[in-house]
C-alpha cells in the first residue's frame, strides 16, 4: 500500500470560495482525495499570481462532513480584487504534492 501511495499524487477536486468574502472566520473549502489518505492541506491567498507575499493562509482542517472536504478558516481580512489567487496545496502520506490555483475574476 505504501508503494501505491508513493506512486500516485493526491487529487484536488474543487476549491470552493462561495462562503468566503474576505473576512476573518469565513471558510474556504478544498475537496481533495488520494488513493490512501490525504495527510494535510494548505491554503495560501495571494494578491495576484505574480506576488509571492501571502495575504492570508495556513493549514486547513479535515471536515467531519465527509472524507474529502477540508476547511481553511480565514485569519485576516482581505479585500477581494480581480486577479487575486487562492492556492491549494494537498499532500498525501508519502508527501506527494498537488497544487491548484483559483484566480478571482
Amino acid at each position: 500500500m505504501a508503494m501505491s501511495d508513493y506512486l500516485k499524487k493526491p487529487e484536488i477536486l474543487d476549491i470552493d470560495i462561495t462562503e468566503w468574502n474576505g473576512r476573518i472566520g469565513e471558510p474556504i473549502y478544498i475537496m481533495a482525495m488520494d488513493n490512501v489518505n490525504v495527510a494535510r492541506v494548505r491554503v495560501i491567498i495571494l494578491a495576484n499570481s505574480e506576488d509571492n507575499d501571502a495575504l492570508d493562509g495556513g493549514l486547513a482542517v479535515e471536515s467531519e462532513y465527509n472524507g474529502l472536504s477540508w476547511v481553511f478558516t480565514a485569519t485576516k481580512n482581505v479585500e477581494l480584487i480581480p486577479g487575486m489567487q487562492i492556492d491549494a496545496y494537498v499532500y498525501d502520506m508519502a508527501n506527494n504534492l498537488t497544487k491548484e490555483s483559483l484566480v478571482l475574476s
